[in-house]
């Protein structure tokens, strides 16, 4: 999941405040419109892709797992999917099991220490993060 329920709490709630306020004043024609706008907003939150903040947090979370290129690695290392997406390889940090990507199902991973076709070190994921 790309939110944790907490993040998606504290997006939601000044909104949702809001239009339960609209809601208790509205007749049920305008409580539907209120409801389709409410849910157009949370598939717009769910859909955008993390902030820097966001992928700083992830990074710094795996960090002590995966390791980092400016501090003593840990060994794992950071890969991005076909798509561009992000994902970590603890231990040694080589492909040794094929998975998918949670944000578009691509391949990840691989075999025998070889990226799938597609993979790549995750180099403009670090930059963003301050990690290279």
């Amino acid at each position: 999941c790309k939110f944790s329920p907490a993040l998606v709490r504290e997006k939601a709630k000044p909104p949702l405040d809001s239009l339960i306020a609209d809601c208790e004043k509205a007749s049920d024609t305008e409580t539907g419109h209120l409801s389709k706008q409410l849910a157009e907003q949370i598939h717009q939150w769910l859909e955008a892709p993390p902030s820097a903040e966001e992928k700083r947090e992830i990074f710094l979370a795996l960090s002590a797992e995966v390791g980092t290129n400016n501090n003593i690695s840990y060994g794992g290392h950071w890969y991005v999917c076909p798509n561009g997406h992000p994902y970590a390889i603890g231990e040694c940090g080589g492909a040794m099991q094929e998975g998918r990507c949670i944000e578009c199902g691509s391949p990840i991973g691989g075999g025998s220490h070889q990226l799938v076709a597609g993979n790549r070190r995750a180099s403009d994921f670090l930059l963003q993060v301050g990690d290279q």
